[in-house]
């Protein structure tokens, strides 16, 4: 039987412990998609690069394209894609392509009650040689 101090102690700790828990659970759901959309992000990119450098294009917005369109097939989890590609000659004439993609992610889950926490984007890069 409890002592009459001791009521409502099991109450107070359940307090205490709530919102930790709480934020330790979200955080972890958001890591979990940032590193999914990191991944899906990474495929693209350098399913794009080789695509492109096979097919010898080095215009931005088709890889643009490449990109945007590999990253809507494997579902939602950017807000924005941002694609950047540029082309570099070696000293022995060989041309490369390289391509760089950032992504915004949503907001994470409780960001009303926790705040921002954790990455807001994530980025990805490729390089390949052209025309070979």
């Amino acid at each position: 039987m409890s002592r009459p101090r001791e009521r409502g102690a099991v109450s107070v700790e359940l307090a205490l412990v709530t919102p930790i828990l709480l934020m330790l659970v979200l955080g972890g759901v958001h890591l979990g998609r940032a590193l999914g959309a990191r991944h899906r992000l990474s495929e693209a990119v350098s399913q794009a690069t080789r695509s492109a450098a096979i097919a010898n294009v080095d215009n931005q917005a088709t890889i643009a394209t490449y990109v945007r369109t590999r990253m809507d097939a494997a579902g939602p989890g950017c807000t924005e894609i941002r694609v950047r590609s540029s082309v570099s000659t070696n000293a022995f004439g060989i041309r490369a392509l390289e391509v760089m993609a950032s992504c915004t992610l949503p907001a994470p889950f409780g960001e009303r009650l926790l705040g921002a926490m954790g990455p807001s984007e994530v980025s990805a890069s490729a390089a390949m040689p052209m025309g070979l």
